[in-house]
């Protein structure tokens, strides 16, 4: 069961970046103002979708998105959200017109036999089966262990075509006892460059977990 729900949350997830990929104008998500209040002496604005903002732009402290499972992302004015189109993305946001960022935040982990190991195999799998491969035929560019604050991960770097467009997906893997995250950033090209590293380590940087 736990095999199958990844698989069909993975093909979710690259059927979803095609769209995205093609939508570099797609509008962000609307909000709107549901209240006011007070946090820490700094006046903030309560959203309609769950989030809050602070009123005062001159601020040095960035509102942020109170995600599932115990996750917040702080995306100050470069992270733009926008629309999830499946109910399996937690949060997805975009940069620019070339770079895009996604999560995944799923109530599983190493108690139900996740691993780094086995998520990233059913992430290359899938990736090849949307784009009509052979998982042999996926470039991994890159495999990394690394840290999300004091969490142990592990970054895959990877490139295939999706619909004619060639998309470099950097994918930073967090499995935790009862949590598993995919936390995601991709960009239209053929090869990793520093600036999508950079924005890489950026995003993650914003990713708060409890």
């Amino acid at each position: 069961m736990i095999r199958a729900k990844c698989k069909r949350r993975a093909v979710a997830l690259f059927s979803l970046v095609v769209w995205v990929t093609l939508s570099a104008t797609s509008p962000t998500l609307a909000q709107t103002v549901v209240g006011r209040s007070v946090v820490d002496g700094q006046k903030v604005e309560l959203l309609s979708d769950k989030t809050w903002r602070l009123t005062d732009p001159d601020s040095a402290v960035a509102a942020c998105d109170s995600l599932p499972l115990g996750v917040s992302f702080c995306a100050g004015t470069d992270w733009k959200p926008t629309t999830p189109p499946s109910n399996e993305i937690a949060a997805q946001y975009r940069f620019d017109d070339r770079n895009y960022a996604q999560m995944i935040l799923e109530a599983v982990g190493t108690q139900d036999g996740m691993s780094t190991e086995f998520m990233r195999k059913a992430m290359i799998n899938n990736a090849a089966s949307v784009a009509g491969l052979r998982e042999q035929d996926v470039a991994i560019l890159d495999v990394r262990d690394v840290t999300l604050g004091d969490l142990p991960g592990e970054m895959v770097v990877y490139q295939l075509g999706l619909e004619g467009v060639d998309v470099v997906f950097l994918n930073t893997i967090v499995v935790l006892p009862q949590r598993t995250f995919q936390l995601m950033t991709f960009a239209v090209g053929k090869q990793k460059t520093p600036e999508m590293e950079r924005l890489h380590v950026d995003f993650l940087s914003r990713v708060k977990i409890e």
